[in-house]
């Protein structure tokens, strides 16, 4: 490795929920992801848009991401119950 690689600052980003229009409660909090491949890209759209929108802003990059935080907690705060 070398030292820059070293000092290299690792990114990872995780939501607390999709935007409620994919999930099928239509809330932040609680609720499921509506498991349909149509909703699936467009929340995998988000993502890349997320990413991009970093990396043209700030020269951001991330070294992972992950689809949902706490996918079986859905609680009274942002979440959804992934299966």
């Amino acid at each position: 490795d070398t030292e820059e690689e070293e000092d290299r600052l690792w990114l990872f980003a995780t939501p607390w929920t999709p935007p409620p229009w994919l999930k099928t409660n239509q809330a932040y909090s609680q609720g499921s992801m509506i498991d349909n491949a149509t909703y699936l890209e467009c929340y995998a759209s988000y993502f890349v848009k997320y990413l991009r929108a970093y990396q043209e802003y700030g020269n951001i990059s991330f070294a992972a991401i992950t689809p949902q935080n706490e996918p079986h907690a859905p609680s009274s705060f942002e979440s959804c119950k992934w299966s």
